[in-house]
Protein backbone atom coordinates (compact mmCIF):
# COMPACT_ATOMS: atom_id res chain seq x y z
CA UNK A 1 0.00 0.00 0.00
CA UNK A 2 1.55 3.35 -1.00
CA UNK A 3 2.41 5.81 1.65
CA UNK A 4 -0.20 8.49 2.24
CA UNK A 5 0.65 11.75 0.54
CA UNK A 6 3.98 10.55 -0.81
CA UNK A 7 3.36 11.69 -4.35
CA UNK A 8 2.05 15.05 -3.21
CA UNK A 9 5.16 15.71 -1.11
CA UNK A 10 7.39 14.75 -4.01
CA UNK A 11 5.47 17.05 -6.32
CA UNK A 12 5.83 19.90 -3.85
CA UNK A 13 9.60 19.42 -3.68
CA UNK A 14 9.77 19.29 -7.48
CA UNK A 15 7.80 22.50 -7.88
CA UNK A 16 9.91 24.33 -5.31
CA UNK A 17 12.95 23.88 -7.53
CA UNK A 18 11.24 25.61 -10.45
CA UNK A 19 11.96 29.22 -11.11
CA UNK A 20 8.50 30.45 -12.14
CA UNK A 21 9.88 33.84 -13.06
CA UNK A 22 12.02 32.27 -15.81
CA UNK A 23 9.91 30.51 -18.47
CA UNK A 24 13.04 28.76 -19.82
CA UNK A 25 13.25 26.71 -16.61
CA UNK A 26 9.71 25.35 -16.91
CA UNK A 27 9.52 21.67 -17.89
CA UNK A 28 7.87 20.86 -21.21
CA UNK A 29 8.44 17.12 -21.38
CA UNK A 30 4.89 16.11 -20.48
CA UNK A 31 1.36 17.29 -21.12
CA UNK A 32 0.48 16.95 -17.45
CA UNK A 33 3.32 19.24 -16.37
CA UNK A 34 2.52 21.78 -19.09
CA UNK A 35 -1.11 21.78 -18.00
CA UNK A 36 -0.05 22.35 -14.40
CA UNK A 37 2.16 25.23 -15.48
CA UNK A 38 -0.74 26.89 -17.29
CA UNK A 39 -2.84 26.57 -14.14
CA UNK A 40 -0.03 28.14 -12.12
CA UNK A 41 0.19 31.09 -14.51
CA UNK A 42 -3.55 31.63 -14.34
CA UNK A 43 -3.44 31.35 -10.57
CA UNK A 44 -0.57 33.83 -10.25
CA UNK A 45 -1.73 36.51 -12.66
CA UNK A 46 -5.53 36.36 -12.22
CA UNK A 47 -5.56 36.88 -8.47
CA UNK A 48 -4.96 40.14 -6.69
CA UNK A 49 -2.95 40.56 -3.52
CA UNK A 50 -4.92 43.40 -1.92
CA UNK A 51 -7.43 43.29 0.93
CA UNK A 52 -11.18 43.74 0.57
CA UNK A 53 -13.65 43.97 3.41
CA UNK A 54 -16.07 41.16 4.15
CA UNK A 55 -19.30 41.63 2.23
CA UNK A 56 -22.17 42.83 4.36
CA UNK A 57 -25.76 41.75 3.99
CA UNK A 58 -27.85 44.18 1.94
CA UNK A 59 -31.61 44.23 1.34
CA UNK A 60 -32.94 42.67 -1.83
CA UNK A 61 -34.51 44.90 -4.43
CA UNK A 62 -38.03 44.07 -5.58
CA UNK A 63 -37.21 45.49 -9.01
CA UNK A 64 -34.23 43.33 -10.01
CA UNK A 65 -34.03 40.74 -7.24
CA UNK A 66 -30.44 41.75 -6.50
CA UNK A 67 -28.88 43.29 -3.43
CA UNK A 68 -29.34 47.02 -3.59
CA UNK A 69 -28.70 50.11 -1.48
CA UNK A 70 -29.28 53.82 -1.97
CA UNK A 71 -27.44 56.11 0.45
CA UNK A 72 -28.12 59.85 0.44
CA UNK A 73 -26.04 61.92 2.93
CA UNK A 74 -27.49 64.85 4.78
CA UNK A 75 -24.97 67.23 3.27
CA UNK A 76 -24.46 70.92 3.82
CA UNK A 77 -26.32 73.67 1.96
CA UNK A 78 -23.11 75.00 0.43
CA UNK A 79 -22.06 71.55 -0.85
CA UNK A 80 -23.00 70.43 -4.34
CA UNK A 81 -24.84 67.12 -4.48
CA UNK A 82 -23.66 64.38 -6.86
CA UNK A 83 -25.06 60.89 -7.37
CA UNK A 84 -22.91 57.83 -8.08
CA UNK A 85 -24.58 54.91 -9.86
CA UNK A 86 -22.85 51.55 -10.22
CA UNK A 87 -22.44 47.94 -9.21
CA UNK A 88 -20.46 46.10 -6.52
CA UNK A 89 -17.40 48.32 -7.01
CA UNK A 90 -19.24 50.94 -4.94
CA UNK A 91 -19.81 48.60 -1.97
CA UNK A 92 -16.81 49.88 -0.06
CA UNK A 93 -18.01 53.48 -0.42
CA UNK A 94 -21.57 52.66 0.65
CA UNK A 95 -20.44 50.67 3.71
CA UNK A 96 -17.94 53.34 4.72
CA UNK A 97 -14.73 51.34 4.26
CA UNK A 98 -13.45 53.81 1.66
CA UNK A 99 -14.17 57.53 1.93
CA UNK A 100 -14.62 59.90 -0.97
CA UNK A 101 -12.08 62.76 -1.19
CA UNK A 102 -13.16 65.96 0.46
CA UNK A 103 -13.67 69.09 -1.58
CA UNK A 104 -17.04 70.72 -1.15
CA UNK A 105 -19.01 67.86 -2.71
CA UNK A 106 -21.71 65.67 -1.20
CA UNK A 107 -22.03 62.20 -2.72
CA UNK A 108 -25.05 59.95 -2.81
CA UNK A 109 -24.45 56.36 -3.89
CA UNK A 110 -26.78 53.88 -5.55
CA UNK A 111 -25.13 50.46 -5.81
CA UNK A 112 -26.54 47.21 -7.17
CA UNK A 113 -23.95 44.39 -7.01
CA UNK A 114 -24.05 42.11 -10.03
CA UNK A 115 -26.33 44.42 -12.01
CA UNK A 116 -26.09 44.73 -15.76
CA UNK A 117 -26.82 47.89 -17.74
CA UNK A 118 -30.51 47.01 -18.08
CA UNK A 119 -30.85 46.26 -14.36
CA UNK A 120 -29.18 49.53 -13.44
CA UNK A 121 -31.67 51.33 -15.67
CA UNK A 122 -34.60 49.74 -13.86
CA UNK A 123 -33.16 50.63 -10.48
CA UNK A 124 -32.70 54.23 -11.59
CA UNK A 125 -36.32 54.44 -12.68
CA UNK A 126 -37.44 53.08 -9.31
CA UNK A 127 -35.20 55.38 -7.22
CA UNK A 128 -36.71 58.21 -5.18
CA UNK A 129 -34.28 61.02 -4.36
CA UNK A 130 -34.97 63.76 -1.80
CA UNK A 131 -33.26 66.31 -4.07
CA UNK A 132 -32.01 66.44 -7.62
CA UNK A 133 -28.27 65.91 -8.10
CA UNK A 134 -26.28 68.53 -9.93
CA UNK A 135 -24.30 65.79 -11.67
CA UNK A 136 -24.77 62.02 -12.05
CA UNK A 137 -21.68 59.85 -12.47
CA UNK A 138 -22.30 56.34 -13.78
CA UNK A 139 -19.74 53.60 -13.40
CA UNK A 140 -19.90 51.69 -16.67
CA UNK A 141 -21.48 48.27 -15.99
CA UNK A 142 -18.84 45.57 -16.27
CA UNK A 143 -21.19 42.73 -15.34
CA UNK A 144 -22.26 42.56 -18.98
CA UNK A 145 -18.99 40.70 -19.51
CA UNK A 146 -20.38 37.72 -17.61
CA UNK A 147 -24.08 38.15 -18.43
CA UNK A 148 -23.97 36.04 -21.62
CA UNK A 149 -24.81 39.06 -23.74
CA UNK A 150 -23.16 40.05 -26.97
CA UNK A 151 -21.36 43.34 -27.45
CA UNK A 152 -24.23 44.63 -29.55
CA UNK A 153 -26.83 43.72 -26.94
CA UNK A 154 -24.74 45.34 -24.23
CA UNK A 155 -24.51 48.50 -26.33
CA UNK A 156 -28.29 48.60 -26.74
CA UNK A 157 -28.84 48.20 -22.99
CA UNK A 158 -26.22 50.85 -22.26
CA UNK A 159 -27.89 53.28 -24.65
CA UNK A 160 -31.21 52.77 -22.89
CA UNK A 161 -29.50 53.42 -19.55
CA UNK A 162 -28.00 56.70 -20.78
CA UNK A 163 -31.30 57.75 -22.35
CA UNK A 164 -33.05 57.18 -19.03
CA UNK A 165 -30.43 59.08 -17.06
CA UNK A 166 -30.34 62.02 -19.47
CA UNK A 167 -34.12 62.16 -19.40
CA UNK A 168 -34.11 62.49 -15.61
CA UNK A 169 -31.06 64.72 -15.13
CA UNK A 170 -29.19 67.07 -17.42
CA UNK A 171 -25.58 66.63 -16.26
CA UNK A 172 -24.44 63.01 -16.74
CA UNK A 173 -20.94 61.57 -17.04
CA UNK A 174 -19.75 57.97 -17.45
CA UNK A 175 -16.60 56.57 -15.84
CA UNK A 176 -15.12 53.48 -17.47
CA UNK A 177 -15.20 50.25 -15.47
CA UNK A 178 -12.00 49.03 -13.78
CA UNK A 179 -10.24 46.16 -15.54
CA UNK A 180 -10.73 42.56 -14.45
CA UNK A 181 -7.88 40.12 -14.09
CA UNK A 182 -10.13 37.14 -14.85
CA UNK A 183 -11.32 38.31 -18.29
CA UNK A 184 -9.26 38.63 -21.45
CA UNK A 185 -8.18 42.17 -22.17
CA UNK A 186 -9.49 41.96 -25.74
CA UNK A 187 -13.01 41.18 -24.54
CA UNK A 188 -12.93 44.06 -22.08
CA UNK A 189 -11.60 46.45 -24.72
CA UNK A 190 -14.41 45.56 -27.11
CA UNK A 191 -17.01 46.31 -24.46
CA UNK A 192 -15.27 49.59 -23.58
CA UNK A 193 -15.19 50.68 -27.22
CA UNK A 194 -18.88 49.90 -27.57
CA UNK A 195 -19.72 51.89 -24.43
CA UNK A 196 -17.57 54.80 -25.57
CA UNK A 197 -19.20 54.79 -29.02
CA UNK A 198 -22.70 54.80 -27.57
CA UNK A 199 -21.82 57.54 -25.08
CA UNK A 200 -20.38 59.70 -27.85
CA UNK A 201 -23.54 59.31 -29.91
CA UNK A 202 -25.66 60.27 -26.90
CA UNK A 203 -23.45 63.29 -26.12
CA UNK A 204 -22.33 61.95 -22.72
CA UNK A 205 -18.65 62.18 -21.69
CA UNK A 206 -16.95 58.79 -21.28
CA UNK A 207 -13.79 58.92 -19.16
CA UNK A 208 -11.20 56.09 -19.42
CA UNK A 209 -9.55 54.55 -16.35
CA UNK A 210 -7.44 51.67 -17.69
CA UNK A 211 -4.15 53.53 -17.39
CA UNK A 212 -4.74 53.97 -13.64
CA UNK A 213 -5.03 50.20 -13.07
CA UNK A 214 -1.95 48.45 -14.52
CA UNK A 215 -2.33 44.68 -14.44
CA UNK A 216 1.16 44.32 -13.01
CA UNK A 217 0.10 46.03 -9.77
CA UNK A 218 -1.78 43.11 -8.24
CA UNK A 219 -2.30 44.97 -4.98
CA UNK A 220 -4.99 47.03 -6.72
CA UNK A 221 -7.28 43.98 -6.77
CA UNK A 222 -8.46 41.61 -4.09
CA UNK A 223 -7.99 37.86 -4.35
CA UNK A 224 -10.91 37.22 -6.70
CA UNK A 225 -9.27 39.35 -9.42
CA UNK A 226 -12.56 41.16 -10.09
CA UNK A 227 -13.12 43.65 -7.29
CA UNK A 228 -10.70 46.35 -6.29
CA UNK A 229 -8.93 46.23 -2.96
CA UNK A 230 -9.89 48.60 -0.17
CA UNK A 231 -6.25 49.30 0.59
CA UNK A 232 -5.23 50.51 -2.87
CA UNK A 233 -7.61 50.01 -5.79
CA UNK A 234 -10.73 51.59 -4.28
CA UNK A 235 -8.78 54.66 -3.24
CA UNK A 236 -7.81 55.18 -6.89
CA UNK A 237 -11.40 54.63 -8.02
CA UNK A 238 -12.75 57.06 -5.41
CA UNK A 239 -10.38 59.74 -6.66
CA UNK A 240 -11.40 59.08 -10.27
CA UNK A 241 -15.09 59.37 -9.35
CA UNK A 242 -14.46 62.62 -7.51
CA UNK A 243 -12.42 64.01 -10.42
CA UNK A 244 -15.13 63.07 -12.94
CA UNK A 245 -17.83 64.82 -10.91
CA UNK A 246 -15.63 67.85 -10.25
CA UNK A 247 -14.79 68.26 -13.95
CA UNK A 248 -18.46 68.13 -14.91
CA UNK A 249 -19.43 70.73 -12.32
CA UNK A 250 -16.84 73.09 -13.73
CA UNK A 251 -18.01 72.46 -17.30
CA UNK A 252 -21.25 74.09 -18.44
CA UNK A 253 -24.25 71.81 -18.51
CA UNK A 254 -25.61 70.74 -21.87
CA UNK A 255 -28.43 73.02 -23.01
CA UNK A 256 -31.92 71.64 -23.08
CA UNK A 257 -33.33 70.86 -26.54
CA UNK A 258 -35.41 73.75 -27.89
CA UNK A 259 -39.15 73.43 -27.88
CA UNK A 260 -40.72 73.86 -31.29
CA UNK A 261 -44.10 75.49 -31.79
CA UNK A 262 -46.41 74.42 -34.60
CA UNK A 263 -46.85 75.25 -37.43
CA UNK A 264 -43.19 75.69 -38.40
CA UNK A 265 -41.09 75.28 -41.49
CA UNK A 266 -37.94 73.23 -41.13
CA UNK A 267 -34.95 74.78 -42.84
CA UNK A 268 -31.23 75.06 -42.26
CA UNK A 269 -28.68 77.77 -42.99
CA UNK A 270 -25.76 76.45 -45.01
CA UNK A 271 -22.54 78.28 -45.83
CA UNK A 272 -21.34 77.23 -49.28
CA UNK A 273 -17.97 77.97 -50.85
CA UNK A 274 -18.61 79.23 -54.36
CA UNK A 275 -16.19 79.79 -57.21
CA UNK A 276 -13.24 82.12 -56.55
CA UNK A 277 -13.58 81.22 -52.83
CA UNK A 278 -16.58 83.52 -52.33
CA UNK A 279 -18.91 82.72 -49.43
CA UNK A 280 -22.57 83.41 -48.99
CA UNK A 281 -25.47 82.14 -46.93
CA UNK A 282 -28.38 80.40 -48.62
CA UNK A 283 -31.48 78.62 -47.41
CA UNK A 284 -31.62 74.89 -48.05
CA UNK A 285 -34.49 72.58 -47.34
CA UNK A 286 -34.37 69.09 -45.92
CA UNK A 287 -33.90 67.40 -49.29
CA UNK A 288 -30.98 69.57 -50.35
CA UNK A 289 -29.27 68.82 -47.03
CA UNK A 290 -28.98 65.19 -48.06
CA UNK A 291 -26.64 66.23 -50.87
CA UNK A 292 -24.26 68.02 -48.49
CA UNK A 293 -21.26 65.87 -47.46
CA UNK A 294 -21.13 67.55 -44.03
CA UNK A 295 -23.66 66.55 -41.39
CA UNK A 296 -25.95 69.49 -40.67
CA UNK A 297 -27.95 70.47 -37.61
CA UNK A 298 -31.61 71.28 -38.39
CA UNK A 299 -32.90 74.62 -37.13
CA UNK A 300 -36.56 75.59 -36.91
CA UNK A 301 -37.68 78.99 -38.27
CA UNK A 302 -41.06 80.62 -38.25
CA UNK A 303 -42.58 81.61 -41.62
CA UNK A 304 -42.10 85.32 -40.89
CA UNK A 305 -38.42 84.87 -40.07
CA UNK A 306 -38.00 82.70 -43.14
CA UNK A 307 -39.41 85.48 -45.32
CA UNK A 308 -36.93 87.97 -43.89
CA UNK A 309 -34.05 85.57 -44.51
CA UNK A 310 -35.21 85.12 -48.10
CA UNK A 311 -35.06 88.89 -48.55
CA UNK A 312 -31.54 88.85 -47.19
CA UNK A 313 -30.45 86.19 -49.66
CA UNK A 314 -32.04 88.14 -52.52
CA UNK A 315 -29.61 90.93 -51.81
CA UNK A 316 -26.66 88.55 -52.08
CA UNK A 317 -27.74 86.68 -55.17
CA UNK A 318 -30.50 86.69 -57.70
CA UNK A 319 -30.92 82.93 -57.23
CA UNK A 320 -33.01 81.88 -54.23
CA UNK A 321 -33.29 78.34 -52.95
CA UNK A 322 -36.47 77.62 -50.99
Amino acid sequence: MPRKGGRSEAAKRRWRRLDLADPQSWPTDGTQQVYKLELVKVFLFCRGTGFRHRVREWPTSRVTGRRHRLVIPAGMPEEKFALLVGDSHLRAIVDGFVAMPEGGLSFGVMATPGATADELRREVLNAVLPRNPEVVCVLAPSNNLSARKSIGESGVDFRRLLTTLCGLWRNVVVLDFPPRLTVAEADQDRLRWEYARVAAEEGVPYLPVVEHFPRTSLNLWCRDGIHLSDSAGMKVLAWLLWDAVSSRLQAPAAPSPPRVASPMVQTVVVRINLLRHKRKYVIADRFLCLLCPISLNPVWFSPSLLEQMNKFTDALSDEKIV
